[in-house]
């Protein structure tokens, strides 16, 4: 089962949500990053701040996305990726049930899908032991 962006639930219309607004840049950087890790600064500017967003709102729903973000977005000199991880561990221990998904899901992936575990595993002790 190839890993794909994850659905943000309630988050599929509403042009005001981070989340959604995240998915959306997430998507336009991978449509246009083919074979080269750059980004535009415009769109690597409205994903740091969809993620400002989520953390400000503490929007734990947002998870899955923002682990897309983590795993996915590899835009040179980008702080989008590691605002990602801090948002998730800032999140805990609420974060921490999309991370132990995501986990198994890669676990029942493919080659490529496993290829995040040292990551994903990383994340969740970093969450475990910064979670309030």
């Amino acid at each position: 089962m190839p890993l794909v962006l994850a659905a943000v639930a309630g988050c599929g219309a509403a042009t005001d949500h981070p989340a959604a607004e995240l998915r959306r840049g997430l998507a336009a950087y991978q449509a246009s990053a083919v074979n080269e890790p750059i980004d535009e600064r415009e769109n690597m500017a409205r994903m740091a701040s969809a993620v400002r967003g989520i953390r400000r709102r503490g929007l734990v729903e947002a998870v899955p996305v923002l682990l897309d973000v983590v795993l996915l977005y590899d835009a040179t000199d980008n702080p989008v990726a590691p605002a990602a991880w801090e948002a998730i561990v800032e999140l805990a221990p609420r974060s921490l049930d999309a991370i132990d998904r995501r986990i198994s899901r890669c676990r029942d992936g493919g080659a490529n899908d496993r290829s995040f575990l040292p990551v994903l595993e990383r994340l969740r002790q970093d969450a475990a032991a910064g979670g309030s």
